[in-house]
């Protein structure tokens, strides 16, 4: 593997425009601020450094990952936590083949995870500690307006996944 060598990054306050054709509506939507940190990555056998990415989207949601990240051999830990308003965003995506109006709703998520390469070289991942929660979920059909379900909460709390 190629030596690199980052010993310190900072991307600050950052912005990403999105636009999809493809959708008969066309979609756009903006993430930033996007906040990145990068402490010692290197490619160097073992060595691990610290990241940090914390995104936020136009309506204030926000996506945070903080870990470890270690390129030689792969492997990586850390916690991924996301909060906010995400059903509008994604109602906005496939509007066109839901026969919905824009849901509304708070979703709140969180998990640990490790990624890597075993002593076999085999990939290995596991999640810990998952949280989801979504609640005041309120859908309803686009026709009538007439309430297809409410969801006070639903949650899945202490999950696992190997």
């Amino acid at each position: 593997m190629p030596r690199l060598l980052i010993e310190e990054l900072v991307f600050a306050e950052g912005v990403v425009r999105f636009t999809d054709h493809v959708p008969d509506t066309r979609f756009d939507t903006e993430f930033g601020p996007i906040n990145v940190v990068v402490h010692n990555l290197s490619s160097l056998p073992d060595d691990e450094g610290q990241q940090q990415v914390v995104i936020q989207t136009e309506k204030g949601e926000t996506l945070g990952w903080s870990g470890s990240l270690q390129l030689h051999p792969l492997h990586s830990a850390g916690r991924v936590v996301g909060g906010g308003s995400y059903v509008p965003l994604l109602y906005r995506y496939y509007q066109d083949i839901l026969a919905i109006e824009a849901p509304v709703g708070i979703a709140q998520l969180g998990f640990d995870y490790e990624i890597g390469n075993d002593d076999g070289g085999n990939f290995t991942a596991s999640i810990d500690n998952l949280d989801f929660a979504v609640r005041d979920l309120v859908v309803k059909s686009d026709q009538s307006g007439t309430e297809i379900f409410y969801f006070p909460e639903t949650r899945i709390s202490g999950g696992w996944l190997r």
